[in-house]
């Protein structure tokens, strides 16, 4: 509406046109003028086709967001990044169907979980990483399907297991050391590892 440059999910050669959030959701615009009788001679698709070509569009879906500029189809986000699909979720980047999330990065359907990054269908988990349907699970690694489960690195259908190093049980002790040695620090140790669990 104002001819300023924006982000939006259509690019400029589409044939939409497209108002600021602030705009779209104010009064400065009558949605009503845009009404029209529907003409039973011509097909119903063509016409329905125009009428989405004159309408305004918003150029992103998200409210109540704060510094989410890039963030789509969100509710109540605060600092998100890339984001699609997230409900009340704060500082996290390129995640979707995320809710209740914060400090996350590279998620997808993953809720009321905190310091999480590349985890996938994973609920209530923190200060983790590659969690694959887990639930409850805390400062562990390298997981599938495991449920309460707490310093645990490279498992599989783990229940209410503490200190498993690869699917070894070990003293809390030997787990550190274990952990120590293998590393984690830098990409190569963490390809071998994603390679392991894989």
């Amino acid at each position: 509406m104002s001819g300023k440059e924006i982000i939006c999910l259509y690019s400029p050669d589409k044939p939409f046109k497209v108002y600021s959030h602030d705009e779209w959701w104010s009064d400065q615009w009558d949605a009503t003028t845009y009404a029209r009788d529907f003409d039973f001679s011509k097909q119903f698709f063509n016409q329905f086709r125009e009428l989405q070509e004159k309408v305004p569009r918003i150029p992103i879906f998200n409210t109540q967001c704060v510094n989410s500029l890039y963030a789509n189809q969100a509710y109540q986000g605060k600092n998100l990044y890339l984001c699609f699909s997230v409900v009340p979720s704060e500082d996290c980047s390129y995640c979707t169907n995320v809710g209740w999330v914060k400090n996350g990065i590279d998620l997808l359907f993953t809720h009321k979980s905190e310091l999480v990054y590349q985890c996938i269908d994973t609920d209530r988990c923190s200060g983790s990483a590659f969690l694959f349907n887990c639930e409850d699970c805390v400062a562990s690694m390298f997981l599938y399907d495991c449920r309460n489960c707490q310093n645990c690195i490279g498992g599989i259908g783990l229940r209410n297991k503490t200190y498993v190093f690869w699917g070894e049980q070990l003293t809390k002790e030997h787990f550190e050391t274990k952990k120590k040695e293998f590393g984690f620090g830098g990409f190569s140790q963490l390809a071998e590892a994603q390679k392991r669990f894989a």
